[in-house]
């Protein structure tokens, strides 16, 4: 309750102009009951995007199901950040506040270094697949995760604050940039 509270206020005005004590009154309870189970909105806020994390994961996994190229399974899995029937442009902007806090938050800042060492042990598995199998080639499998993911963040941030880069143009750009640094070169 006030963790779905907290996602909707979050997203309806920002981080930043969000407090506890509107998280409190949006969820119909006290603020000593808010504090009894969050130590602080940095909390409440790893709470909401775990629960978002979540969602989309699951939404992912069924997208992904029916890949097993590495090369489709990567531009895939990657690709599916930037679609917003997926990862609701609100996830972006809640992650770009995350970002700004966690420059000054030991806790945000551990908390999302856990969830880019996910991803890029995520990707890095793909990469090391499709070498294994032939399909890519020799490349170092955890600078090419941090350049896709890289290149992943920037796209999203241009998505939300330049109405003229769309969804569509953004997964193009990424799943080119993909394709171009992985497909295996001909013998």
């Amino acid at each position: 309750m006030i963790v779905d509270a907290a996602m909707s206020l979050i997203d309806e005005q920002g981080l930043s102009a969000t407090n506890a004590r509107d998280i409190a009154n949006a969820a119909g309870v006290s603020l000593g009951t808010l504090t009894y189970h969050f130590e602080s909105v940095d909390d409440i806020l790893v709470q909401v995007l775990t629960a978002l994390v979540d969602r989309f994961e699951r939404r992912r996994a069924i997208r992904l199901a029916d890949y097993t190229d590495p090369l489709e399974s990567l531009c895939v899995s990657l690709t599916c950040y930037l679609d917003p029937e997926i990862y609701p442009r609100g996830m972006w902007r809640m992650w770009l506040d995350c970002w700004a806090r966690a420059a000054r938050s030991p806790m945000l800042r551990g908390w999302q270094l856990e969830r880019y060492e996910e991803s890029y042990e995520e990707v890095e598995a793909i990469i090391a697949d499709g070498i294994a199998q032939g399909c890519f080639p020799q490349v170092d499998a955890r600078e090419c995760a941090r350049e896709f993911l890289a290149l992943l963040d920037g796209l999203a941030e241009q998505m939300l604050i330049d109405s003229d880069m769309s969804g569509e143009q953004a997964i193009g750009i990424l799943d080119r940039a993909v394709r171009r640094r992985l497909e295996a070169v001909s013998p």
